[in-house]
């Protein structure tokens, strides 16, 4: 993982090994006069995902405003997602599952930027149904507890 800044070439405290060190409250930083860099990250093998997390240390407050997320792929960078404020965690859907082996983060923010994790998953593909007649009979419990007259004291 490569980034186009690191707070005060500072590679040990702030270093974009912390990113995926699973320490929520452990980050990556960019000088303060920093509020736009770049982050790539190559995969070990190429990684089938449909979900991206992000997440800032909260103890520092929300910075990130932005993120553009490009995947590598027919040897150019293309668009894969974007997204606002990550805050404490987001999760950025894909609308469909892609292959990568090499991702590069646009972050954007007011100030010096700070990430603190980041994650590709892929949704488990699972049928699933409501039993429609079970959910028919507890409404009908729920509204019978909630309209029962109460009696005075």
């Amino acid at each position: 993982m490569t980034a186009s800044n690191t707070r005060n070439a500072d590679t040990k405290t702030y270093a974009t090994s912390l990113i995926t060190d699973n320490d929520r409250y452990s980050y990556w930083a960019t000088d303060d006069t920093k509020t736009s860099a770049t982050l790539e990250i190559k995969l070990k093998s190429a990684a089938t995902f449909d979900l991206i997390q992000l997440r800032e240390n909260i103890k520092l407050g929300q910075r990130i405003d932005s993120v553009v997320v490009e995947q590598w792929a027919d040897n150019t960078w293309k668009p894969l997602a974007r997204a606002t404020s990550i805050g404490a965690n987001r999760l950025i859907k894909l609308e469909q599952p892609t292959t990568t082996t090499r991702l590069r983060l646009h972050i954007y923010a007011p100030v010096a930027i700070t990430l603190s994790d980041f994650g590709l998953f892929k949704e488990y593909n699972e049928s699933f149904a409501f039993d429609t007649k079970e959910l028919k009979n507890k409404r009908a419990l729920n509204y019978r507890q909630q309209v029962r007259p109460t009696r005075p004291i």
